[in-house]
């Protein structure tokens, strides 16, 4: 699921207890990844347009774009419905690819800052280790007898 930007839950909206089944599957999914109202559809299925029984849908989908489908359904119905949610899904898919680049971005940056700084302590480091170094260069001169000016 990592990665995922949108679920479609498809039930049987004529058998008792399916709404309990689909909370849960919305626990371990769609809450899991944490996917907004837009981005999950449900299907509410018959297989014949007849009377669902009188169970509602979980809080936790309340929110969310429910469809009741049949069969004998006009097929543009489903269609329309499942590309308003691809639409959906497609906007959160840039929104996170968006997030995920600043991110990297940010990344960079303070990457280029940290190494900014280490070339700075580098140099400086550099020119103490030659002064000391010409230090010990100088006094070992004048220690051999050799004129130092």
């Amino acid at each position: 699921m990592h990665g995922a930007v949108g679920i479609v839950y498809v039930y049987d909206a004529c058998k008792v207890g399916e709404e309990k089944d689909l909370e849960q599957w919305h626990k371990w999914f769609g809450q899991t990844i944490g996917l907004k109202d837009g981005q999950l559809l449900v299907m509410a299925h018959k297989k014949e347009d007849k009377k669902t029984h009188r169970g509602s849908l979980p809080k936790s989908l309340s929110n969310a774009h429910v469809v009741s489908t049949t069969l004998e359904d006009n097929q543009t119905i489903i269609k329309e419905n499942f590309d308003r949610f691809l639409d959906e899904a497609a906007k959160a898919a840039r929104q996170r690819q968006k997030e995920e680049e600043l991110r990297r971005l940010r990344k960079e940056k303070t990457m280029s800052a940290e190494q900014e700084v280490e070339i700075e302590v580098d140099e400086s480091a550099v020119e103490y280790f030659a002064e000391v170094e010409m230090m010990q260069a100088l006094s070992s001169k004048g220690k051999r007898g050799i004129p130092t000016s």
